[in-house]
Protein backbone atom coordinates (compact mmCIF):
# COMPACT_ATOMS: atom_id res chain seq x y z
CA UNK A 1 0.00 0.00 0.00
CA UNK A 2 2.84 2.36 0.92
CA UNK A 3 4.67 1.61 -2.36
CA UNK A 4 1.53 2.41 -4.38
CA UNK A 5 1.11 5.69 -2.51
CA UNK A 6 4.76 6.63 -3.11
CA UNK A 7 4.41 5.88 -6.83
CA UNK A 8 1.28 8.04 -6.96
CA UNK A 9 3.10 10.87 -5.20
CA UNK A 10 5.99 10.61 -7.63
CA UNK A 11 3.64 10.78 -10.61
CA UNK A 12 1.97 13.85 -9.10
CA UNK A 13 5.42 15.40 -8.68
CA UNK A 14 6.22 14.77 -12.36
CA UNK A 15 2.92 16.36 -13.42
CA UNK A 16 3.48 19.46 -11.30
CA UNK A 17 7.05 19.82 -12.59
CA UNK A 18 6.01 19.47 -16.25
CA UNK A 19 3.07 21.88 -15.94
CA UNK A 20 5.14 24.48 -14.18
CA UNK A 21 8.06 24.17 -16.61
CA UNK A 22 5.73 24.48 -19.61
CA UNK A 23 4.24 27.62 -18.08
CA UNK A 24 7.60 29.38 -18.33
CA UNK A 25 7.31 29.51 -22.11
CA UNK A 26 3.73 30.85 -22.05
CA UNK A 27 2.00 34.04 -21.00
CA UNK A 28 0.38 32.23 -18.08
CA UNK A 29 3.55 31.79 -16.01
CA UNK A 30 2.13 34.23 -13.47
CA UNK A 31 -0.54 31.69 -12.59
CA UNK A 32 1.87 28.94 -11.46
CA UNK A 33 0.18 26.82 -8.80
CA UNK A 34 1.46 26.97 -5.25
CA UNK A 35 3.14 23.80 -3.85
CA UNK A 36 0.71 21.09 -2.80
CA UNK A 37 0.85 18.65 0.06
CA UNK A 38 2.39 15.98 -2.18
CA UNK A 39 5.52 18.14 -2.66
CA UNK A 40 6.00 18.31 1.10
CA UNK A 41 5.65 14.54 1.39
CA UNK A 42 8.08 14.00 -1.47
CA UNK A 43 10.66 16.14 0.28
CA UNK A 44 10.21 14.17 3.49
CA UNK A 45 10.54 10.83 1.66
CA UNK A 46 13.49 11.84 -0.51
CA UNK A 47 11.69 11.50 -3.84
CA UNK A 48 13.98 11.60 -6.92
CA UNK A 49 11.79 14.42 -8.25
CA UNK A 50 12.21 16.47 -5.06
CA UNK A 51 15.03 18.69 -6.35
CA UNK A 52 13.28 19.39 -9.65
CA UNK A 53 10.02 20.27 -7.91
CA UNK A 54 11.81 22.61 -5.51
CA UNK A 55 13.61 24.30 -8.39
CA UNK A 56 10.38 24.73 -10.35
CA UNK A 57 8.51 26.13 -7.37
CA UNK A 58 11.32 28.57 -6.64
CA UNK A 59 11.45 29.73 -10.25
CA UNK A 60 7.66 30.10 -10.37
CA UNK A 61 7.72 32.31 -7.28
CA UNK A 62 10.54 34.48 -8.67
CA UNK A 63 8.85 34.84 -12.06
CA UNK A 64 5.54 35.82 -10.44
CA UNK A 65 7.31 38.33 -8.21
CA UNK A 66 9.10 39.83 -11.21
CA UNK A 67 5.74 40.31 -12.92
CA UNK A 68 4.57 42.60 -10.10
CA UNK A 69 4.99 46.35 -10.25
CA UNK A 70 7.69 47.92 -8.10
CA UNK A 71 5.91 51.28 -8.19
CA UNK A 72 2.24 50.58 -7.46
CA UNK A 73 0.06 53.07 -5.63
CA UNK A 74 -3.49 52.97 -4.30
CA UNK A 75 -5.51 55.67 -2.59
CA UNK A 76 -9.03 56.04 -1.19
CA UNK A 77 -10.51 59.19 -2.71
CA UNK A 78 -13.89 58.98 -1.04
CA UNK A 79 -14.89 58.60 1.75
CA UNK A 80 -11.73 59.89 3.41
CA UNK A 81 -10.96 59.62 7.12
CA UNK A 82 -13.26 61.85 9.16
CA UNK A 83 -16.02 62.04 6.53
CA UNK A 84 -19.64 61.72 7.62
CA UNK A 85 -21.65 59.98 4.89
CA UNK A 86 -25.45 60.25 4.62
CA UNK A 87 -25.87 58.67 1.18
CA UNK A 88 -28.22 55.62 1.37
CA UNK A 89 -25.87 53.73 -0.98
CA UNK A 90 -22.44 55.34 -0.66
CA UNK A 91 -19.71 54.62 -3.18
CA UNK A 92 -16.09 53.87 -2.43
CA UNK A 93 -13.92 55.75 -4.92
CA UNK A 94 -10.37 54.55 -5.52
CA UNK A 95 -7.30 55.60 -7.43
CA UNK A 96 -4.97 52.72 -8.34
CA UNK A 97 -1.85 53.12 -10.47
CA UNK A 98 0.63 50.56 -11.80
CA UNK A 99 3.51 52.65 -13.17
CA UNK A 100 5.85 49.96 -14.56
CA UNK A 101 5.37 49.64 -18.32
CA UNK A 102 6.84 46.13 -18.38
CA UNK A 103 4.33 44.68 -15.91
CA UNK A 104 0.88 43.37 -16.78
CA UNK A 105 -1.91 45.29 -15.05
CA UNK A 106 -4.12 42.19 -15.19
CA UNK A 107 -1.83 40.41 -12.72
CA UNK A 108 -2.67 43.04 -10.09
CA UNK A 109 -5.91 43.16 -8.10
CA UNK A 110 -7.51 45.41 -5.51
CA UNK A 111 -8.72 43.74 -2.32
CA UNK A 112 -11.29 45.65 -0.27
CA UNK A 113 -11.75 45.00 3.45
CA UNK A 114 -14.67 46.54 5.38
CA UNK A 115 -14.54 46.55 9.19
CA UNK A 116 -11.95 43.76 9.16
CA UNK A 117 -13.90 41.47 6.84
CA UNK A 118 -13.25 40.70 3.18
CA UNK A 119 -15.69 42.58 0.95
CA UNK A 120 -14.67 42.22 -2.69
CA UNK A 121 -11.74 41.88 -5.10
CA UNK A 122 -11.57 44.25 -8.06
CA UNK A 123 -9.42 44.80 -11.14
CA UNK A 124 -7.03 47.74 -11.02
CA UNK A 125 -9.15 49.59 -13.58
CA UNK A 126 -12.19 49.59 -11.26
CA UNK A 127 -12.52 53.03 -9.71
CA UNK A 128 -15.73 52.60 -7.73
CA UNK A 129 -17.59 50.05 -5.65
CA UNK A 130 -20.92 50.50 -3.90
CA UNK A 131 -21.10 49.96 -0.14
CA UNK A 132 -24.37 48.51 1.11
CA UNK A 133 -25.77 47.31 4.41
CA UNK A 134 -23.91 49.90 6.48
CA UNK A 135 -25.10 50.63 9.99
CA UNK A 136 -24.92 53.98 11.76
CA UNK A 137 -21.50 54.45 13.25
CA UNK A 138 -17.78 54.32 12.53
CA UNK A 139 -16.54 52.13 9.68
CA UNK A 140 -13.03 51.09 8.71
CA UNK A 141 -12.07 50.54 5.07
CA UNK A 142 -8.73 49.02 4.11
CA UNK A 143 -7.80 48.53 0.45
CA UNK A 144 -4.77 46.60 -0.80
CA UNK A 145 -3.01 46.41 -4.14
CA UNK A 146 -2.23 42.70 -4.48
CA UNK A 147 0.01 40.78 -6.88
CA UNK A 148 1.17 37.19 -6.60
CA UNK A 149 -0.34 36.93 -3.12
CA UNK A 150 1.70 39.88 -1.81
CA UNK A 151 0.62 43.37 -0.82
CA UNK A 152 2.28 46.09 -2.90
CA UNK A 153 0.45 49.12 -1.51
CA UNK A 154 -2.47 49.93 0.77
CA UNK A 155 -4.72 52.73 1.97
CA UNK A 156 -7.03 53.11 4.97
CA UNK A 157 -10.02 55.29 5.78
CA UNK A 158 -12.12 55.73 8.93
CA UNK A 159 -15.50 57.30 8.16
CA UNK A 160 -18.86 57.70 9.85
CA UNK A 161 -22.06 56.50 8.21
CA UNK A 162 -25.46 57.93 9.08
CA UNK A 163 -28.78 56.96 7.58
CA UNK A 164 -30.45 59.90 5.82
CA UNK A 165 -32.67 61.91 8.15
CA UNK A 166 -36.31 60.94 7.70
CA UNK A 167 -38.70 63.89 7.88
CA UNK A 168 -41.72 61.61 7.88
CA UNK A 169 -43.46 60.85 11.13
CA UNK A 170 -46.63 61.07 13.16
CA UNK A 171 -48.79 64.09 12.50
CA UNK A 172 -48.82 64.84 16.20
CA UNK A 173 -46.26 67.65 16.46
CA UNK A 174 -45.36 66.84 20.08
CA UNK A 175 -44.70 63.17 19.33
CA UNK A 176 -42.76 64.05 16.17
CA UNK A 177 -40.61 66.51 18.10
CA UNK A 178 -39.93 63.89 20.80
CA UNK A 179 -38.92 61.26 18.25
CA UNK A 180 -36.63 63.75 16.50
CA UNK A 181 -34.98 64.67 19.78
CA UNK A 182 -34.17 61.03 20.52
CA UNK A 183 -32.85 60.55 16.99
CA UNK A 184 -30.62 63.62 17.22
CA UNK A 185 -29.31 62.53 20.62
CA UNK A 186 -28.47 59.07 19.29
CA UNK A 187 -26.71 60.54 16.27
CA UNK A 188 -24.66 62.92 18.41
CA UNK A 189 -23.52 60.05 20.64
CA UNK A 190 -22.49 58.03 17.59
CA UNK A 191 -20.57 61.00 16.16
CA UNK A 192 -18.86 61.68 19.49
CA UNK A 193 -17.68 58.06 19.87
CA UNK A 194 -16.59 57.89 16.22
CA UNK A 195 -14.50 61.05 16.26
CA UNK A 196 -13.03 60.10 19.63
CA UNK A 197 -11.81 56.85 18.05
CA UNK A 198 -10.44 58.69 14.99
CA UNK A 199 -8.57 61.12 17.27
CA UNK A 200 -7.06 58.23 19.25
CA UNK A 201 -5.90 56.52 16.03
CA UNK A 202 -4.35 59.80 14.90
CA UNK A 203 -2.48 60.21 18.19
CA UNK A 204 -1.16 56.64 17.92
CA UNK A 205 0.09 57.28 14.38
CA UNK A 206 1.77 60.53 15.44
CA UNK A 207 3.42 58.79 18.39
CA UNK A 208 4.68 56.00 16.14
CA UNK A 209 6.17 58.53 13.71
CA UNK A 210 7.84 60.39 16.59
CA UNK A 211 9.36 57.13 17.87
CA UNK A 212 10.74 56.30 14.42
CA UNK A 213 12.14 59.82 14.07
CA UNK A 214 13.83 59.52 17.47
CA UNK A 215 15.35 56.16 16.51
CA UNK A 216 16.72 57.68 13.29
CA UNK A 217 18.14 60.62 15.23
CA UNK A 218 19.85 58.33 17.76
CA UNK A 219 21.28 56.17 14.99
CA UNK A 220 22.66 59.25 13.23
CA UNK A 221 24.34 60.43 16.44
CA UNK A 222 25.95 57.01 16.99
CA UNK A 223 27.37 57.01 13.46
CA UNK A 224 29.04 60.36 14.14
Amino acid sequence: MQEIEEETMAEEGKSISILCLLSFSSSTFRKCSSPTLCITRQIQRGSPHCLLVLLVVSLCAKMAQAACSKDAQIQILRPTSGDVVFDPAPELELSAVVRDDETDEDSHQIRVMLDGSYLIQLPVSAGQVQLSGLKNGLHHIHVQMMCGGSELASSTSLFVYMTPHDEKGDEDEWQLSWVKSLDYKNRLEILYDAFKTIAQRHQEEVQELRSKLEECHQGHEQEQ
